[in-house]
């Protein structure tokens, strides 16, 4: 108590602060042990012990510390779990990301490669035939869908497309 202020040693060293605090002291203990045999030992302790005992097929409440270790197994198992889970996410979207990059810059260079070869006119030109195509194979589906059905029956079905 060296470190303390003076005011403060004088305070602590009274008589009164020193029964304070043992009364406090046992009053906190006593508190404690009434709500350890009213509450914690019949709402918590009996019911986990019967429930351990029932679950095991014993009649005799197992060793808390089987418990614990048994508990401590299934926390160890469920992080490596967990650590395989992540590994193998990672894995697979490593590979996803990958091939969506390759189809992806493939058909950058394919277009460019066709662009290059045929000519940016005829390219314009088949780019508009298959906006066209998949406009109208749009619509057959949205009337399919509606009910109509007059694209296909009607209009000549994917022979006008073509």
């Amino acid at each position: 108590m060296d470190h303390l202020p003076e005011p403060l040693q004088a305070i602590l060293t009274n008589a009164t602060s020193t029964y304070l605090r043992s009364t406090a002291h046992s009053q906190l203990t006593t508190h404690l042990s009434t709500i350890r045999t009213t509450i914690v030992d019949p709402y918590l302790l009996a019911p986990l012990s019967h429930l351990l005992a029932a679950t095991l097929g014993s009649t005799t409440m197992p060793d808390f510390m089987s418990a614990l270790v048994l508990a401590g197994i299934l926390l160890v198992s469920l992080i490596i779990l967990d650590y395989i889970r992540r590994f193998v996410v990672w894995w697979v979207m490593w590979w996803v990301r990958f091939i969506v990059r390759l189809v992806f810059w493939g058909s950058v260079i394919g277009v460019s490669v066709y662009v290059w070869n045929v000519g940016g006119e005829q390219a314009v030109q088949d780019a508009g035939k298959i906006w066209g195509f998949l406009m109208g194979f749009l619509e057959e589906g949205v009337a399919i869908v509606e009910g109509s059905g007059a694209g296909a029956k009607g209009k000549g079905g994917l022979s006008r497309w073509l």
